[in-house]
């Protein structure tokens, strides 16, 4: 077995690396051949490659595509809006046995057209279904309904309430009867 050594010997008696190693039979050893790849390199270099592999088949999904589009493009968040157009015309003072009208809008942001089912609902001591009924908005438009209710109790406190079947939204409005 060959054995290098370095047969030059600096100043400070020390081998000199800046000259070539000479084996024991006065051959020249190559000591780049020698040399070690540090093990962190390979390891370094195998968790890139597998880095790239997952990027490149995350990319090639639909999902993580799709899932990238939510994150960057800004998305419209839909919605529905229900409310008293006239809300200083509601009335305070219900007159009984006499019809009392009042209104309600909807307004569709829900980026397609959509069907609500509204109920209108009277309690006072207690609760009278007053109207129900199905309207299809398109999306960006406004439905306003009108409703009329009929009281039949005499000075009684009342709350009148509009709610939109499965979607949890309501409105209310309180008052007495005269």
């Amino acid at each position: 077995m060959r054995q290098p050594q370095n047969n030059h010997v600096g100043p400070d008696g020390h081998a000199d690396p800046s000259r070539p190693s000479v084996d024991r039979y006065g051959q020249v050893e190559n000591q780049a051949l020698h040399r070690k790849t540090p093990l962190p390199l390979y390891i370094g270099a195998g968790l890139i490659a597998i880095l790239m592999l997952i990027v490149a088949a995350a990319a090639l999904s639909k999902q993580f595509r799709h899932q990238l589009a939510l994150s960057i493009v800004r998305q419209p968040t839909p919605y529905t809006q229900l409310y008293f157009p006239h809300p200083e015309a509601l009335p305070e003072k219900l007159k009984v046995d006499q019809k009392n009208t009042f209104q309600f809008t909807i307004v569709d942001d829900e980026n397609r057209a959509f069907r609500y089912t509204y109920i209108v609902v009277f309690d006072d001591s207690k609760s009278h279904l007053v109207s129900t009924g199905a309207v299809t908005v398109n999306n960006g438009q406004s439905v306003t309904r009108s409703v009329t209710v009929i009281p039949k109790d005499r000075k009684s406190k009342y709350q009148i309430s509009v709610t939109l079947k499965g979607m949890n939204q309501s409105v209310h409005f309180y008052g007495t009867t005269s």
